[in-house]
């Protein structure tokens, strides 16, 4: 099985620097020469580390298509692209699911708001729930979410309860499933 993976995630700032993203963008769209030496035809894409989401719509407009322009796709099996709840909006979940990825990484972390807090990060539960739901509404049906465990100052039971939320999110059906622990 070939994969071929970006290290989107190893980028520092991703976020911060929209001319880091511009670079970043046009170097992870593989040279055409390259593609064609090497004949990729992978059956796993994946994009991580949950900054990808991050990109702006045309970005991820460009890379995608830069990728699908550029890779014999006619194997491609899985295409999973990481996301942060706090970066996905309704537009952008309906964008990556119509250039063809279909599978998410979501970082929910926790289900617990001060755990989130712990680890710095910019969504809350809530969020995570809502974002869910977008992505469901886009098409989504592989969703896979990821959580942290042992987090500084985390208790037994707050661990706990984000084991029961998590199989909790039954309420969305069979559309929602690979839950990452």
């Amino acid at each position: 099985q070939t994969a071929f993976r970006h290290p989107i995630e190893e980028i520092v700032g991703l976020r911060a620097c929209d001319g880091l993203q511009r670079t970043f963008v046009e170097l992870a769209v593989p040279d055409r020469g390259i593609v064609a030496a090497f004949a990729l035809r992978p059956q796993t894409l994946y994009f991580g580390g949950g900054t990808p989401s991050a990109l702006s719509l045309s970005q991820i407009e460009y890379l995608l298509n830069g990728l699908r322009a550029r890779l014999d796709l006619s194997e491609l099996a899985e295409f999973t692209f990481e996301i942060n709840p706090a970066t996905v909006s309704a537009e952008k979940a309906r964008l990556l699911f119509t250039l063809g990825v279909n599978r998410i990484s979501m970082g929910v972390q926790s289900w617990d708001d001060s755990v989130l807090q712990t680890l710095g990060r910019a969504h809350n539960a809530a969020q995570s729930e809502r974002t869910l739901e977008t992505l469901l509404a886009a098409g989504f049906e592989n969703i896979g979410i990821d959580l942290m465990f042992a987090v500084p100052g985390q208790t037994t039971a707050q661990w706990e309860q984000t084991l029961a939320r998590t199989a909790a999110l039954r309420k969305f059906g069979n559309r929602t499933r690979k839950p990452s622990t």
